[in-house]
């Protein structure tokens, strides 16, 4: 008990600030397009999305950090340099150390190399492989819609769960899911106005298969709410990277 005392109390604490710092947005008070993008594609009719399982977190930044080149609110706009809000923020989120990590752990996994792979700093493309593969980009970032990216389980790990699912075991694992990266204005619209505030988001949605393909049962199974809290724990936290980076550059670029 006094060994786990600690780190248990250390996550305790750190889910509460990130909860608090990066709250989920409600799907039924927001007129953003990222749920819509996290939505299954239509051509996966086998697959779902569980309604407790689609977030996107949000985080408010001075608009200073992320400057636009008109007076103009969207947070479509392009940038001085010509990159669209949403372009600089895929790259500022897939760049960051905590991003890194995760290519570089699966890189080791996957291919015994400690480079973290495409971040998506040369651009985007449809189909393009980032972090070793980790992640697929779907939608690339424009002027006009977010970034989506999918990723998948291994189909041997998938069917190992969903085999003993049809046994009695009560959850089943997602096929995979998706993410989407948008910067919105805030909505008081203080996005457009000098010293207003952009809201960066990083959504998260899970796919799961509709019917168990072992029995052919639709048992509406999905992973442990433990699993659930730690994906969302991990996706505030992973935002929390991604913004203090974006601040971290801010300075940088502040102090030439």
């Amino acid at each position: 008990i006094l060994l786990l005392g600690p780190p248990g109390y250390y996550i305790y604490t750190e889910s509460q600030r990130l909860t608090s710092t990066y709250p989920a947005l409600p799907p039924h008070l927001t007129t953003t397009r990222t749920f819509h993008f996290l939505a299954v594609p239509s051509e996966k009719k086998s697959q779902y999305v569980h309604a407790g399982y689609a977030d996107v977190f949000i985080a408010r930044v001075p608009r200073s950090v992320l400057p636009i080149s008109s007076r103009s609110a969207k947070g479509g706009e392009k940038g001085g340099d010509g990159e669209s809000l949403n372009e600089k923020w895929a790259k500022v989120f897939l760049g960051s150390s905590r991003m890194k990590f995760e290519g570089r752990l699966f890189g080791l996994l996957t291919k015994f190399t400690t480079h973290p792979g495409d971040t998506g700093s040369l651009g985007f493309a449809p189909a393009q492989p980032l972090l070793h593969s980790f992640l697929t980009v779907e939608d690339p970032p424009s002027a006009v819609q977010p970034s989506t990216m999918s990723w998948h389980n291994p189909p041997s790990l998938i069917r190992f769960f969903e085999k003993i699912a049809s046994w009695g075991y009560p959850f089943r694992l997602m096929s995979g899911g998706r993410h989407t990266l948008e910067v919105m204005m805030d909505d008081k619209g203080g996005g457009g106005e000098e010293g207003g505030e952009w809201v960066l988001s990083f959504g998260c949605a899970h796919d799961y298969e509709r019917v168990n393909p072992v029995d052919g049962k639709e048992d509406g199974k999905v992973v442990p709410e433990w699993v659930g809290w730690a994906h969302k724990t991990w996706a505030r936290w992973l935002l929390d990277g991604a913004v203090k980076e974006l601040m971290r550059r801010s300075e940088l670029v502040g102090d030439r």
